[in-house]
């Protein structure tokens, strides 16, 4: 996909979206890595126990929409925030998910 496709998660938040139905959403359209990786430290910081439904929801629609990109997208994410386990400070991670990508690798 053009980057120009891509949305951005956070642009969303006037809708009062669910973090599943962002989710569906980054996976059925495509989404920036800055705002999913923002999207999944933010449920980790609420509920770590729902990550893997909300990735999951992701995924099913990536895979529905045949859109293998944001599908990998979501598993690199997922691995790398999972494996973090979101303990990276608020001050560092505000205004950009993807400091944990800075810190841990690249989705390529």
């Amino acid at each position: 996909q053009k980057l120009e496709e891509l949305i951005d998660i956070d642009d969303l938040g006037d809708y009062k979206l669910t973090r599943e139905e962002c989710a569906k959403i980054a996976g059925g359209f495509g989404a920036t890595d800055d705002s999913v990786a923002k999207l999944l430290m933010d449920v980790v910081h609420e509920d770590k126990n729902n990550l893997q439904s909300v990735v999951n929801e992701g995924l099913t629609s990536a895979v529905r929409a045949g859109d293998y990109h944001t599908s990998r997208q979501l598993l690199i994410l997922y691995t790398l925030v999972a494996s973090r386990g979101g303990y990276e400070s608020d001050d560092s991670s505000k205004g950009s998910g993807i400091m944990l990508l800075k810190n841990g690798g690249g989705s390529g």
